[in-house]
């Protein structure tokens, strides 16, 4: 089995913390997607559609699904993989949602970001406490404030300029990971796509998740949404 990614899909942005770090230009913002981050990946193209993947997985007798696009990839259900890589599919087509948003945003100049030129553990335990994955029932809406006063533990594993992996309260570790940079809502300023690549440590249980932020001025909290 081979290993490729990329990513597709908006949200409603959801009003909660606040931050530092931020750039304020007047020239343009060229859109930024995480090449590093889509395994496989082949060229790039002018359009969502024109990207090359070089990408398989094993049907569920065992045959190869070959990938060559983030199309095929987003006409592909869980049936026709098989079982063991479900959480694979999932990780291409989240990686295909936010190759998507980044092609959108090409059409539109961007000169204004309030958003850090680097992830770090400042940025992120400042952002909303439900910016973590949704673990279901009411597991997100019993979760008020920003990241570092909900929890009770936050412990940094691994940092890197374009991700950040942390260890959480009740055994939850996320790793951080900028997908994609643009203006992804249209109103002039910067926005990023992270991937919330996750597990709990202590059982079985694991995923991905897409979330946008953004932030409207210097002193105004982070928007966060769910993609």
């Amino acid at each position: 089995m081979k290993a490729n990614v990329i990513l597709s899909g908006l949200c409603s942005f959801v009003l909660i913390a606040c931050s530092s770090g931020q750039i304020n230009t007047g020239e343009a913002i060229a859109p930024f997607i995480n090449e590093n981050e889509i395994t496989g990946f082949i060229e790039r193209g002018d359009t969502y559609e024109s990207v090359v993947l070089e990408y398989s997985l094993d049907t569920p007798n065992g045959d190869e699904l070959q990938f060559a696009s983030c199309p095929s990839i987003e006409n592909t259900s869980e049936s026709n993989v098989d079982t063991s890589q479900f959480y694979l599919l999932q990780l291409i087509k989240k990686n295909c949602i936010a190759a998507k948003y980044y092609y959108q945003s090409l059409s539109t100049p961007v000169y204004k970001s309030y958003l850090p030129n680097a992830i770090n553990e400042e940025f992120i335990v400042n952002l909303p406490a439900t910016t973590v994955p949704d673990l279901g029932g009411q597991f997100l809406e019993q979760r008020s404030g920003i990241l570092k006063e909900f929890e009770e533990k936050i412990e940094v594993l691994s940092e890197s300029e374009n991700s950040i992996e942390l260890a959480l309260s009740d055994d939850l570790v996320i790793n951080y990971v900028v997908m994609a940079r643009g203006d992804f809502n249209k109103d002039g300023i910067e926005d990023m796509i992270l991937r919330l690549d996750w597990y709990i440590s202590s059982a079985f249980g694991k995923g991905f998740e897409l979330v946008s932020v953004t932030q409207k001025g210097e002193d105004k909290p982070y928007f966060v949404g769910r993609l």
